[in-house]
């Protein structure tokens, strides 16, 4: 709620605040947007950016490397059922590698753990991302950590379940449903459940700049 309620001060005296009363870790070339944002422990490297009216709860831990992204309106939390459980049930957490990025009015879950690469895209809106389920037998939530690999774009409105690994510089056509592994580099996969349609090839630079 710090976030959120020290908004109204210039941004170097809130991030220096945040960061002395939370702990956190954010660059000074770093700029957080009027967001909630419930994290344990935050790090900002330089130019990682997070906008406006983002939802981010019960989250131990979001990294975002140099020039990350995060754009407007996500909602990225971590399971009521599972925030409670040890990190290696549920670590709960964001890892964002350098020049990587989320547009905007995803769903995001981060229960199991969720990695983007360095220069990964979740581009468009509407993608949901999950990345815990129900184990019947057992009767209880379980985490599966999920990977978008380095310079892989995944596009609007698709589904990434729990456990998924998105290889190197891949493309996740929109309205897809991927799940388990998507091991070829270069491909695109589409479809439900999403499989191999073609050849796909990442631009030389990011993908663009949506803030």
């Amino acid at each position: 709620m710090l976030v959120v309620g020290s908004a109204v001060l210039p941004w170097s005296i809130r991030r220096r605040l945040l960061n002395r009363v939370l702990g956190w870790a954010i660059h000074p070339n770093a700029r957080i947007g009027v967001s909630i944002i419930d994290v344990e422990d935050l790090r900002l490297g330089d130019g990682a950016a997070i906008g406006h009216a983002n939802f981010i709860s019960r989250l131990r831990k979001l990294h975002m490397g140099p020039g990350a992204q995060i754009g407007k309106m996500n909602w990225i939390r971590v399971a009521t059922a599972l925030a409670p459980q040890g990190e290696d049930e549920a670590p709960g957490e964001l890892i964002m590698g350098d020049a990587s990025g989320m547009t905007g009015q995803h769903f995001v879950d981060c229960s199991g753990g969720l990695y983007f690469g360095a220069g990964s895209m979740l581009g468009g809106c509407r993608t949901t991302i999950m990345t815990h389920q129900i184990d019947v037998p057992a009767r209880r939530q379980r985490g599966h950590a999920t990977y978008i690999g380095d310079r892989a774009l995944v596009a609007s409105n698709c589904t990434i379940g729990p456990g998924t690994s998105l290889a190197a510089e891949s493309l996740i056509a929109m309205g897809s449903n991927a799940r388990g592994a998507c091991v070829e580099t270069g491909v695109i996969y589409a479809g439900n459940p999403a499989r191999p349609h073609g050849v796909f090839e990442a631009p030389a630079d990011d993908y663009f700049n949506f803030t």
